[in-house]
């Protein structure tokens, strides 16, 4: 027999209706069980009309949105031989190492050096990598180590070893290969200049790029850390800015000695998004086609099986949030985020600390069970909608924030982020925070902040106010982040008397009926979405809409269950 929901009579002929909206968000996976939240209200569970499924799925195929796998990349002979490079032995360093000066901070003492060593060969010449060393000296025995990359007009400098010796970790800051815009009289290493076309260049081979030399240098520069008496060689993190992010999601899943990635900014898929685009248009397609499938480092995430705390302001103009998000979305597994509201290109001390609490966490081997965010929930109110979000970990919790922004016709780079604080709620298991929707459709996140100094952030999500009946209804459906955004989405429309947001952490879709709930898988974001509703609209009894972005629409009337 099937479960009966129960509804008003005045439901009985009430139409089902599906808004286009855009779908902007990445589904979150839980970390950890939610044993010890508090339980949810009793679910009665609709059955699945599969054959109808198979028709539905077939009229309303192109407007549906499923996510795309990231691409599947084999290792070309060049990249082998990166590889290969990447991992020859010390005594091809030639190494000179001299030291600089002992430096005393947060209670450690530091001794720092300058190094210089033969990464490899450019056009018949060695490429000699400059760079700053130091190690907390105090500590004694081996220390975990990190290698510092800097982003496009970077350099090493002493400042960002000494930030590290601090927190306890041994460190290397490196100038990456060349001169180059912003370097030319900072940079020490030589090798190919850091320019725009350098860096897009697969001509006349593909070593010559500059991103392939970039990485090569990193690789290499773990070779020298591991070569160190005082660090220990299984615990090497990396730490990538901009470009360096960006080269380091490459480096991280080539080189298995990376136990852990901080990615600051970093991403792929530049072309459908990034400050670059203008310049790829210049280029010829198959110049750009063979680019991209060695350089581009979404190419590459699938084969990353260390942690990775992602890193970025809302407002990036260089990797915008949409590619950057996306990027970390193949990433498994799930990289932790730290998503920083009306910053662009810049990282605030309070990210500072929380990326050294995250790297704290992953190589000295802390006691306590490190932060992490187990859950989103969105419910509506008469004010707007209340988003819960759900802490785990060991770490107190201190506060969070929910961070939110209308859409309208603007850009990532552009858009702007309000704030509200949220209170504990349920024994301070769960926090939330209220607000009203400044449009029709927002994107929102939540930001958790833990006793330890560590922040972590959820993936943005769409959220939508629909009217019906004069009650007011939030709907969260995020979605992975499969391509541009597609303004042939789609949303679930609230029935009278009834609630509908989206489980997160549980890949289902909650439609609540008059006090009663029904948990509906949603796998596909596309077809099951739409039709999984039909046994609902089934009991109630009514017609379901599916509203196509070229403003057709498919109508499909049903009977209501006897």
């Amino acid at each position: 027999m099937k479960p009966v929901v129960v509804a008003s009579h005045r439901c009985r002929h009430l139409p089902i209706l599906l808004l286009a909206v855009f779908l902007v968000a990445g589904c979150s996976r839980p970390e950890a069980s939610l044993r010890n939240a508090p339980t949810a209200p009793a679910i009665t569970r609709l059955p699945v009309d599969a054959a109808s499924a198979k028709v539905l799925a077939h009229e309303i195929g192109t407007a549906s949105l499923l996510h795309s796998p990231a691409p599947v990349r084999t290792v070309k002979p060049a990249l082998r031989a990166l590889i290969d490079n990447g991992w020859k032995p010390s005594a091809g360093l030639q190494l000179e190492m001299k030291p600089l000066r002992t430096v005393y901070r947060g209670g450690q003492k530091i001794n720092c050096y300058t190094i210089r060593f033969t990464s490899h060969q450019w056009q018949g010449k060695p490429v000699r990598i400059f760079g700053f060393y130091g190690y907390p000296a105090s500590m004694g025995g081996k220390r975990p180590a990190l290698l510092l990359v800097h982003g496009g007009g970077g350099y090493a400098t002493l400042d960002r070893v000494i930030e590290a010796g601090a927190a306890g970790f041994a460190s290397l800051s490196i100038d990456l290969p060349g001169k180059g815009l912003q370097r030319e009289r900072y940079s020490r290493s030589t090798g190919p200049d850091m320019t725009v076309e350098q860096i897009f260049t697969t001509n006349p081979q593909i070593t010559d790029n500059y991103l392939y030399n970039a990485v090569l240098s990193q690789m290499r520069s773990i070779t020298f850390l591991c070569s160190r008496p005082e660090v220990d060689a299984g615990r090497i993190g990396l730490v990538g800015v901009s470009w360096g992010g960006a080269t380091g999601l490459i480096t991280t899943s080539l080189d298995k000695r990376v136990k852990c990635f901080v990615d600051l900014f970093g991403a792929g898929y530049l072309r459908d998004g990034s400050t670059w685009y203008d310049y790829f248009m210049k280029l010829p397609r198959r110049d750009f086609d063979t680019w991209e499938a060695n350089f581009d480092s979404s190419r590459y995430v699938q084969d990353i099986t260390v942690p990775v705390l992602g890193v970025t302001g809302t407002n990036d103009n260089c990797y915008y949030l949409e590619q950057f998000l996306r990027t970390q979305s193949n990433i498994r597994p799930t990289p932790q985020l730290l998503l920083l509201p009306n910053l662009d290109h810049k990282i605030n001390p309070q990210a500072k600390e929380a990326y050294y609490c995250w790297l704290r966490a992953q190589l000295l081997g802390k006691p306590l069970r490190p932060p992490m965010l187990n859950g989103l929930r969105v419910a509506a109110t008469e004010r707007g909608v209340r988003m819960f979000v759900l802490p785990g970990g060991q770490v107190p919790v201190t506060g969070a924030d929910i961070c939110y922004g209308g859409v309208g016709n603007v850009g990532w780079t552009n858009r702007r982020w309000q704030t509200v604080r949220c209170d504990a709620d349920a024994g301070k298991c769960w926090w939330s925070g209220e607000f009203a929707l400044p449009s029709q459709v927002a994107y929102a996140f939540a930001t958790v902040h833990f006793a330890d100094g560590s922040m972590l952030s959820t993936p943005v999500h769409s959220l939508s106010r629909v009217v019906i009946n004069n009650r007011a209804y939030a709907l969260d459906v995020p979605r992975p982040y499969a391509g541009p955004v597609q303004t042939e989405a789609y949303q679930l429309a609230g029935l009278l008397g009834a609630q509908i947001t989206h489980d997160v952490d549980a890949g289902k879709v909650a439609l609540g009926l008059n006090g009663k709930e029904a948990q509906l898988p949603a796998q596909k974001l596309g077809e099951l979405l739409f039709v999984q509703l039909r046994p609902a609209a089934e009991q109630l009894g009514g017609k379901i809409t599916w509203r196509k972005g070229d403003g057709t629409s498919v109508r499909v009337p049903v009977a209501r269950a006897q």
